[in-house]
C-alpha cells in the first residue's frame, strides 16, 4: 500500500520487484468498472484472502477487482455524497474544522475527501466550495470548486479583522494564505508568496 500516491504495489520475492497493481499515482476515488491502472484510487487499507485475491478499503467501501480487472465496489458506499442535494442526505469523511458564516451557512472541511463544502441554509442544500478529492496545491487562475486541494489546510469565515463583512473561505494555499473570492469563485492569495522563508520584521 503505497498511502502517498493513492496504489497498491504486489512484491515479488524472486525479483525482489514490486508490481503497480492499482492506482495511477494520483489521489481520487473512480467509478466501479474502471480498470485497476486507470482508477485514481485512495486506499487506506489492504487485505488478501487465502486464494490471492486482495481488497482495498477507501472512503467508507470495500473494493476488490472483477474478472476483467475492473474495479468493483463489494460492500459500504462512497464517504462523499449530497452536493446540491439536501444536506440531511448528504455523507462526509473525516471532519476536522467546521465554520459558520454571518448568514448562517455552514463550511465544513471534509478532510479524507480533500474538499470545502457549504451548508446553504436558506435552501438546505450542500454545495462544493472547493476541491476534487486530489491531494495538490490549489492554482490561483482555476475555479475553486473545480481543481484539488491540500489536505493541509485551515478553514475559517471568520474574517472581522482581517477581511470584513466579506464571509470569504480562507485557507492556506502552499507557502500562502489564499481566500476564495466570492465573486469569481477562485482562489486569491491575502498572504506569503508561495515561498518557505521568514522575515526578522514587520512591514
Amino acid at each position: 500500500l503505497n498511502s502517498g500516491t493513492g496504489t497498491i504495489s504486489r512484491w515479488n520475492d524472486s525479483s525482489s520487484t514490486g508490481t503497480t497493481i492499482l492506482g495511477t499515482g494520483a489521489l481520487g476515488v473512480c467509478s466501479d468498472g474502471i480498470a485497476a491502472l486507470s482508477c485514481k484510487a485512495n486506499p487506506a487499507d489492504v487485505f488478501v484472502n487465502s486464494s490471492g485475491k486482495f481488497y482495498w478499503y477507501e472512503n467508507g467501501m470495500i473494493r476488490a477487482l472483477d474478472s476483467s480487472g475492473n474495479v468493483l465496489t463489494v460492500a459500504g458506499q462512497n464517504t462523499f455524497y449530497g452536493d446540491t442535494l439536501a444536506a440531511i442526505n448528504a455523507r462526509f469523511g473525516v471532519i476536522p474544522s467546521i465554520a459558520v458564516k454571518s448568514n448562517g451557512n455552514v463550511v465544513v472541511f471534509d478532510r479524507s475527501n480533500i474538499r470545502i463544502r457549504e451548508l446553504d441554509k436558506s435552501t438546505g442544500q450542500m454545495k462544493l466550495l472547493a476541491g476534487n478529492n486530489q491531494n495538490a496545491t490549489a492554482n490561483t487562475t482555476s475555479l475553486a470548486n473545480a481543481q484539488p486541494i491540500s489536505r493541509d489546510i485551515w478553514v475559517t469565515t471568520d474574517l472581522i479583522n482581517v477581511l470584513p463583512s466579506t464571509d470569504e473561505v480562507i485557507y492556506s494555499r502552499g507557502n500562502s494564505i489564499a481566500k476564495i473570492s466570492s465573486s469569481t469563485g477562485k482562489w486569491v492569495d491575502i498572504a506569503g508568496n508561495g515561498t518557505t522563508d521568514y522575515t526578522t520584521a514587520d512591514g
